[in-house]
């Protein structure tokens, strides 16, 4: 059997996530070891002087598994081509020159790779494993926006990964958030954002080095050599590819690959950078032709226009960074590094005197000798302290409307815009949706959940509660023909009376809070109780869905889901 070819749904079905039982394997120190359980068939992999113990993820080219190297004592991430892809020379040879370039590097922000082996079961790469298996990417899913410090720090450890490679002659050239990986050696993931360089073991490293190019390869082609043809004698695929991912690479990449240099690896950083401080890509046009046309005319925007909450020193170096023109970027990374470097040792000495007035202020208590002097210096200190944690270092709740990721049902007739004309924040836009857009999460007692809905046109759209018993709770807002706004709350099918609302503009929009009180629901409308319904059975838990109908044009935002 083909272990790793069982990655893709089959053309016309669905991918499912079920819910099975797992066994959940501990190792020698009692940690839980990362993975999923081997399968039977990946239980008969052998290669020598490995063990395998897991599997750490499936794509597109064959899975990663962890293993164990006997001889060493050490761990080892073990890339398998499938079968599908083995049979390819080209996919081979793609393989076996990542092997060529990470065996020649050597840095704590590169992978390393140990060896590469051939065996009747297939094609395998045995490289360093990275523990915590958290990209950066995985950093904004779970903490939201990351703030300046962390982004630049983020892209120092980076900036000295790609200047080691150049050095040694090689262009990545596929830089992006799936391929930056977090060296986080702890159990847990990190829950805010002071955590994540708590731990000065921890850094940030460069993977995936498949597409990376030798500039004497680069040199071949300044000198005739036509793009796709350089590629394709490399093993990078056919005549008629662009290698890379074009949402993050450079335009050069494209229209002019004899200009391909280290300044598309900065190109690449800055629309990584750009990610991590706004939860989406420099340019969103899904078009793959518009975007590289809109790539090679516009340089990467300012971040702060989308709501960046970043210093202009730090946009300056991104808006550097992202030039359209390769001769207008960094000219070396030696510069880049340095102003980086400016950028980190402002908050590095703000953050560490607020932690000195820290001490100081535990010390007050221990020691009479301290006057009412200093009492009045920490009493000056503390907000500012509040206000460099709250911006900078605490994590923020992600609304569930910056995504349709968070959604199931009928996205289809919704669409996701990451800023607003009146707002900073995400906005989902749905119209003539035929079937309701249902919230993943659910909702259970003692948890509010909040919305923000606009209906900028006639029509009428739903809210409602339901759980395993059918609609529990459900409030409507319909606009007529004469723009007067009508509402409507029912609960177990009687109606909850709500007071008087102002009327309300086409471009304002309605605040709602559903709040599930063991064994009543409180319905909040801007922020004041509109109607309380009595539950019988009491909510234990529930789903959230909008429901459009009568040809409505309407908007959410700010869903959040909150302890009580």
């Amino acid at each position: 059997m083909d272990i790793a070819a069982q990655t893709q749904p089959a053309a016309g079905e669905t991918a499912i996530v079920r819910d099975k039982t797992d066994v959940i394997s501990y190792d020698d120190q009692g940690c839980i070891v990362p993975g999923k359980t081997l399968t039977c068939d990946e239980e008969q992999l052998t290669l020598p002087d490995c063990q395998m113990i897991s599997r750490l993820g499936r794509g597109g080219m064959g899975a990663v598994f962890l293993a164990k190297q006997k001889r060493l004592d050490r761990l080892v991430a073990v890339k398998m081509l499938n079968k599908a892809v083995a049979a390819n020379p080209e996919f081979v040879e793609k393989l076996l020159r990542e092997a060529v370039t990470l065996a020649a590097l050597n840095h704590p922000n590169v992978v390393g790779c140990h060896d590469i082996m051939t065996t009747d079961q297939g094609v395998f790469l045995i490289m360093e494993y990275i523990p915590g298996q958290l990209t950066v990417r995985d950093l904004v899913l779970r903490l939201g926006n990351l703030p300046e410090p962390v982004v630049a720090r983020i892209m120092l450890d980076v900036v000295k990964g790609l200047s080691y490679i150049h050095a040694k002659g090689f262009t990545h050239r596929d830089l992006k958030p799936d391929n930056l990986m977090l060296f986080w050696d702890k159990t847990q993931p990190p829950r805010t954002f002071a955590e994540i360089f708590a731990d000065t073991q921890t850094r940030v490293t460069i993977c995936d080095f498949g597409i990376s190019q030798h500039k004497t390869v680069l040199a071949n082609a300044a000198e005739g050599t036509s793009p796709a043809a350089a590629d394709q004698n490399n093993g990078n695929g056919n005549s008629n590819s662009v290698l890379g991912s074009p949402t993050y690479m450079a335009p050069e990449q494209v229209y002019a690959w004899e200009n391909v240099d280290f300044r598309a690896d900065i190109y690449s950083l800055a629309s990584t950078a750009y990610f991590l401080l706004t939860q989406s890509p420099p340019f969103l046009e899904k078009d793959r032709a518009k975007l590289i046309e809109c790539k090679i005319q516009h340089d990467i925007p300012d971040p702060r226009l989308v709501g960046a909450k970043i210093s202009g020193a730090f946009a300056q170096i991104l808006l550097k960074m992202g030039r359209a023109e390769p001769d207008e970027r960094y000219s070396n990374y030696h510069d880049l590094m340095l102003d980086l470097e400016k950028v980190l040792s402002a908050f590095d000495v703000e953050y560490l005197r607020v932690n000195s007035v820290e001490k100081r202020k535990l010390n007050l208590w221990r020691s009479v000798s301290i006057g009412l002097g200093l009492l009045i210096c920490l009493a000056g200190l503390y907000p500012a302290e509040k206000h460099i944690r709250s911006r900078y270092f605490e994590a923020k709740q992600i609304s569930l409307a910056s995504s349709l990721y968070f959604w199931n049902g009928n996205r289809s007739d919704w669409s996701c815009q990451q800023r607003d004309a009146e707002s900073d924040t995400a906005v989902l836009t749905g119209m003539m949706s035929h079937k309701p857009l249902e919230l993943r999460q659910a909702l259970i007692n003692g948890q509010s959940l909040h919305i923000k809905i606009r209906l900028p046109s006639t029509g009428k759209v739903s809210c409602y509660l339901y759980d395993l018993s059918g609609e529990r709770c459900r409030l409507t807002w319909k606009r007529n023909a004469t723009w007067r706004s009508l509402y409507r709350a029912v609960s177990d099918r009687q109606n909850i009376p709500i007071g008087f609302l102002p009327e309300r503009k086409a471009m304002e929009w309605l605040a709602c809070d559903f709040s599930l009180e063991y064994n009543r629901l409180v319905l909040y409308l801007d922020g004041k109780i509109a109607g309380v319904a009595h539950l019988n059975p009491p909510i234990q838990s529930c789903n959230f869905a909008v429901e459009v109908d009568n040809s409505a044009l309407v908007q959410i935002k700010d869903v959040f889901i909150s302890d009580l």
